[in-house]
């Protein structure tokens, strides 16, 4: 296996626990262990690969494993998708369309591919046990101790490390420790989601217009008045996955098996054929509620030597493009600061750097996703089809009619490189120390239990204000102010 290039490694090597063997989780193992660090990863589950749903590869999330060396992994278990069609929800008519071309592609630096979550998940935990990773599956976690940094197994045994990480979900144990979400969330959506096979989809003549050995690696989006589908390609499987997102209650829970028959009726009254067609050829769907849990404020543990990524700090429903992605990205910014530890004193630095560096663009993709969702499936006007697909048909064009828009839209969801951004924090925090380690004065205030420690450059004229929570606890950079 080709480790791939631009590695750093660590000069302080540390130990780390990964709760969660999840896709963030085993891609955080295998970056901690390319830059030198020591990993341990806990599973609940005694074996891997056997979640179900679709896995979209965008070129922002490609880019980090194929610089990884996994390129050639990835084209044994993914197709390669070519573009987005838009639909109109109730009549099936074309709106508009996304290609993803070539020369999009190698300027994005990756490919945008699909596949099964299945399959990401067991080419991670190959990738991670060839880097050295400990992967102890059938482990479940009871207990998290953050300020001691020790995980209480249910069988007893007690592990500890320098730094918690917790990767086990929205539902985790680790997300628990920072939320008091005690109540269910407000259920405002439900997503369905099945899988058709290829071959049904290709024999079928009402579905030509949409599925052709030409254009089965396209994906396809259908809006509409409440309501709103898409469909693309599992690479590796020969199916098609369907997910159906309707407003309203649905089966409570986290997931449910439901029938063919409650998925058709959740379509609604007014829609394509082509949608109930696809229900008819498919395996029997299941529904998950899209809650609104939304992202944590803080990710870091007030002692700051535990960090939340992946679903476990911002959660994304199932079908969203960016969903893998993000949980990847998270992986990849965070692996890449602590390439450059050399103190214990530094890993809550760059816990709290990754959050910082993060956050932002978590919650940007997640508020652009909704925005999406809302545009459409928001309510239409009242009126004839005809009336409400033209409604659609501006809605859409206010969206794409702008091509410098939309390019930098691509540029800043594709087009982002998070090994880059974290270099680029470091270069800014390590051009600043350097230039501080000239003539240097300190004064240094106690007011009540906080203690600040002002350090002056007179060369530069930078002020770096330090806070301190008490005497014991450790000091980390809150503001950085030019004077």
């Amino acid at each position: 296996m080709n480790f791939g290039s631009r590695n750093l490694t660590a000069p302080l090597g540390i130990d780390f626990i990964i709760v969660g063997a999840s896709l963030a989780g085993l891609t955080c193992a295998i970056a901690l262990r390319r830059v030198g660090h020591r990993v341990v990863v806990l599973e609940k589950d005694a074996t891997i690969g056997e979640a179900a749903g679709g896995c979209r590869l965008p070129p922002n999330l490609t880019k980090i494993l194929y610089r990884w060396g996994l390129e050639s992994e990835l084209d044994k278990i993914s197709a390669s998708s070519t573009g987005l069609h838009i639909l109109q929800y109730e009549t099936g008519e074309f709106l508009g369309a996304h290609e993803w071309n070539e020369e999009m592609m190698q300027d994005l630096e990756g490919s945008y591919l699909t596949t099964t979550y299945s399959a990401m998940q067991k080419l991670l935990y190959k990738t991670a046990l060839a880097y050295g990773a400990q992967v102890r599956l059938g482990n479940r976690v009871l207990y998290v101790d953050p300020t001691n940094r020790i995980v209480t197994l249910e069988s007893g045994d007690l592990v500890e490390a320098d730094v918690i990480i917790g990767a086990d979900g929205q539902h985790g144990v680790c997300r628990s420790i920072f939320s008091d979400e005690n109540d269910e969330p407000d259920m405002t959506w439900n997503v369905y989601r099945t899988t058709i096979p290829v071959r049904s989809v290709l024999r079928d003549p009402s579905l030509s217009s949409l599925f052709s050995p030409e254009k089965i690696s396209r994906a396809y989006h259908w809006g509409g008045s409440m309501r709103a589908a898409s469909s693309y390609l599992l690479g590796g499987t020969g199916e098609i996955v369907l997910h159906l997102h309707t407003y309203g209650d649905g089966p409570r829970g986290q997931q449910n098996t439901v029938t063919k028959e409650e998925m058709k009726n959740a379509v609604g009254d007014i829609y394509d054929p082509c949608l109930l067609r696809l229900i008819d050829l498919a395996e029997p769907p299941v529904c998950l509620p899209l809650c609104e849990s939304g992202s944590l404020e803080e990710w870091v543990h007030e002692d700051g030597r535990m960090v939340l990524l992946g679903d476990a700090a911002h959660p994304m429903p199932q079908g969203y493009v960016q969903e893998s992605a993000l949980c990847i990205e998270d992986a990849a910014v965070l692996a890449r600061l602590f390439a450059r530890l050399h103190s214990k004193d530094q890993i809550p630095i760059f816990l709290y750097a990754f959050q910082e560096l993060q956050q932002t663009r978590c919650e940007m993709i997640q508020r652009r996703a909704q925005e999406k969702l809302f545009l459409f499936s928001d309510p239409l006007n009242e009126g004839t089809v005809d009336e409400r697909v033209e409604e659609m048909r501006e809605r859409l064009l206010s969206t794409i009619v702008d091509e410098d828009s939309l390019w930098t839209e691509l540029v800043e969801m594709f087009g982002y490189d998070a090994e880059d951004a974290a270099d680029e924090w470091w270069i800014q925090w390590g051009a600043l120390k350097k230039r501080m380690d000239g003539d240097v004065k300190e004064f240094e205030m106690v007011l009540s239990n906080v203690r600040i420690v002002l350090e002056v450059c007179y060369q530069w004229c930078w002020c770096l204000v330090y806070s301190f929570r008490n005497y014991s606890k450790q000091w980390q950079p809150q503001h950085l102010i030019q004077i």
